[in-house]
């Protein structure tokens, strides 16, 4: 499996399009979320239910909250019958959009190729995804 270099070691470049302040804002809810426990975290499944609650990835609690907002029930008690039901709901939800986890919140974010690989990949970092975010705050990405 592929190491993520850590940003440091990428080359800043002044971003040709400022992202969407709302969709700033919304990265950093989720990952100020998933700091301070709010969020529980899998970065290596876009979704995945423990009696605790819901765990996601980066993009898949993007997708998850798009899900919500478009009028999707994902509430759930713990029973392997609501997991499934769970599960299918954002599956559909995915399939109407022609697109996978990653590519939904890509999309929806504004993100280039590499910005999504440095937030949604499985090996990133929190450390990682918060570096990325601030460069973008800053109107730089990576190359």
């Amino acid at each position: 499996m592929k190491e993520l270099q850590h940003i440091q070691d990428m080359v800043v470049i002044e971003r040709e399009m400022p992202m969407n302040p709302e969709a700033l804002k919304e990265i950093r809810d989720i990952l100020e979320g998933v700091k301070s426990g709010q969020l529980l975290h899998k970065q290596k499944e876009y979704h995945t239910i423990t009696p605790c609650g819901t765990a996601h990835c980066i993009a898949g609690w993007k997708t998850h909250n798009d899900a919500i907002k478009a009028g999707l029930h994902l509430d759930y008690e713990y029973d392997e019958e609501d997991r499934t039901s769970f599960s299918q709901q954002l599956d559909e939800f995915l399939e109407q959009r022609n697109g996978s986890v990653w590519s939904h919140a890509q999309q929806a974010w504004g993100l280039r190729w590499i910005e999504s690989d440095i937030l949604f990949d499985s090996d990133s970092t929190l450390d990682q995804q918060f570096e990325m975010l601030e460069l973008l705050e800053a109107g730089y990405t990576v190359k």
